[in-house]
């Protein structure tokens, strides 16, 4: 019984840390030149490692991720939205000016119906970077690599790129899943990178395009396994069978 309750305190407080994660307050960077958004994507990049430090962290397929949320319409287009930007802090950064930071698009589109995650039929996503270059994510995306930006003369970068659903696309989620990586160049003539330098864990964004809010939110839960559920959940099953095989 000890045991269990040990165990339960631990979920519980691992819980907080998530959440905590996911409620940044507005900040300035070293210069006080803008002001990061909660939602942002914020990362550190440190021994060839891009390190997400915001979004909430679950387990994705099997893999640690970070979920994000979004919705489209919050500008004057009813299907765009430049949430969550993209942020390297200049203090925890290994990049140098000119260093590029990108996504890469790992996965097909998926859509929420209210009920299930499923394939996003003939909806697209379309993602267009500062330079104007457009991403379009689909159900039959493949692997897809586009910049966000290059680093600044600080290592730094804070981005926001526009994300817009077609305007045919059925109410519901749409869920993006991409990773981000760091190059040592970036050719904006031929649109091709150097070497990698870094690579992040699986990031995923859940947007709402139009649907009810209590309805999504079923649908941005039942996208993962929270780490901490997961975690708590294991220990239990753990010492449930060991129990048993000491009867």
């Amino acid at each position: 019984m000890k045991q269990l309750l040990t165990l339960l305190f631990l979920s519980m407080f691992s819980f907080a840390v998530i959440a905590s994660e996911d409620d940044h307050d507005d900040h300035y960077d070293d210069h006080g030149d803008h002001a990061h958004h909660p939602g942002d994507i914020i990362v550190e990049v440190e021994g060839g490692e891009i390190e997400v430090d915001t979004g909430v962290s679950i387990l994705y397929k099997g893999n640690p991720a970070k979920l994000f949320e979004s919705e489209f319409g919050e500008g004057l287009n009813p299907f765009e939205t430049d949430e969550p930007g993209f942020i390297v802090e200049e203090d925890h950064s290994e990049l140098v000016e000119h260093n590029a930071l990108a996504f890469q698009i790992t996965s097909p589109l998926l859509f929420w119906d209210g009920s299930t995650w499923g394939s996003a039929g003939s909806a697209s996503l379309d993602i267009t970077n500062l330079l104007g270059d457009v991403t379009t994510v689909d159900a039959s995306s493949g692997v897809l690599t586009s910049i966000i930006d290059e680093a600044d003369d600080h290592g730094g970068v804070h981005t926001h790129v526009d994300f817009e659903i077609d305007s045919n696309a059925a109410t519901g989620g749409y869920l993006l899943e991409f990773v981000l990586k760091g190059y040592d160049s970036y050719d904006p003539a031929t649109n091709s990178f150097g070497a990698e330098i870094a690579s992040s864990d699986t990031i995923l964004i859940a947007f709402n395009n139009g649907m009810d809010e209590h309805d999504f939110e079923d649908g941005v839960s039942a996208i993962p396994v929270p780490a901490a559920a997961w975690l708590f959940i294991s220990a239990i099953s753990s010492l449930l069978i060991g129990r048993r095989l000491k009867k």
